[in-house]
């Protein structure tokens, strides 16, 4: 900054003040050397102000933003938790119902008929085997929410799996009521994975082709060996998926056919589990449908070192 002094009788300046009763006329002013210079500097604190107004109203609203997901996360758990209570309400007290009546009207004859007994004692292990496949469903899901679901994994032969898979449902799977197709390919490699969950993914499946499929139920069971993948494809003539729903089935408690679901029983959750489990294992679930036209689910899974390849 420059200094001047300016004696009585000088030029004014616009900046100018009086230097004091001790020096009577006289005038001092000051002025910046380089007034660029002076105008950058205010200009940058300026910018350095504006600047941290920013960050401070940005700091503000990612603040906001993360109050706003976590009340749309607690929200959401909230619904998930009332919606499984529904469900699993639901869902227990149809088989138990069931079972109760067909055990009520056994009680009731007087005269035990071997047939009508073998018959409904038929009935009562469906529903048995219906309740136990909601019950572990459910319990799956909790162990999934939780992170508490682990996978032991070891040589696992595919036809084992199918082998289980089909003995578990056996029942359900005969005729007249259901005609099963199996379809096992001559020397598959073996899977490393967690027999028992891939069991139960292979489980839900077939358990959905039953369930989709309201009558003459034809279902194909296939396992086959497609460049370094194993593929078990489930196929049936049921009801079949609209291209919109294709992407919203492997959500929680989404059901293609609610009133369907409610007469032979499910939650929505059996997809969402195959989804996780082949997941785990490194592999994918793929789907082709039409609608009236039935649907094929695809298993798509690695086997040893492989990586997984899409056809």
């Amino acid at each position: 900054v420059k200094f001047a002094a300016i004696h009585p009788g000088g030029p004014l300046a616009e900046q100018a003040i009086a230097a004091g009763p001790m020096l009577p006329g006289w005038q001092l002013s000051f002025s910046p050397l380089d007034a660029r210079a002076f105008d950058e500097a205010a200009r940058r604190r300026t910018a350095a102000y504006i600047w941290v107004g920013f960050l401070a109203v940005a700091a503000m609203a990612a603040a906001g933003l993360i109050v706003v997901q976590a009340f749309r996360r607690q929200w959401r758990l909230a619904r998930l938790k009332t919606d499984m209570v529904a469900a699993v309400s639901h869902e227990l007290k149809t088989p138990l119902t069931s079972m109760r009546l067909l055990v009520d009207a056994l009680r009731e004859d007087e005269v035990i008929e071997a047939k009508k007994t073998r018959d409904y004692l038929e009935l009562i292990a469906g529903e048995n085997l219906r309740l136990s496949r909601l019950i572990d469903n459910f319990l799956t899901f909790s162990r999934i929410e939780r992170n508490r679901q682990s996978f032991e994994f070891g040589e696992t032969r595919p036809e084992d799996v199918v082998r289980a898979a089909v003995h578990a449902m056996r029942e359900r799977l005969q005729p007249p009521g259901c005609q099963l197709e199996i379809d096992i390919a001559a020397d598959l490699p073996v899977l490393r994975g967690d027999r028992d969950a891939l069991v139960t993914a292979l489980l839900n499946l077939l358990d959905n082709a039953h369930k989709y499929t309201p009558a003459d139920r034809r279902i194909r069971l296939a396992v086959y060996r497609e460049v370094n993948n194993v593929v078990f494809a489930v196929k049936d003539n049921g009801i079949g998926i609209a291209p919109r729903d294709r992407k919203r089935i492997f959500r929680r408690f989404y059901q293609v056919d609610r009133r369907l679901a409610r007469e032979t029983g499910g939650c929505g959750l059996g997809l969402s589990i195959v989804e996780y489990i082949v997941k785990a294992h490194g592999g994918a679930v793929l789907v082709e449908s039409k609608p009236g036209a039935g649907s094929t689910f695809r298993i798509v899974m690695p086997h040893g070192g492989a990586v997984l390849v899409r056809s």
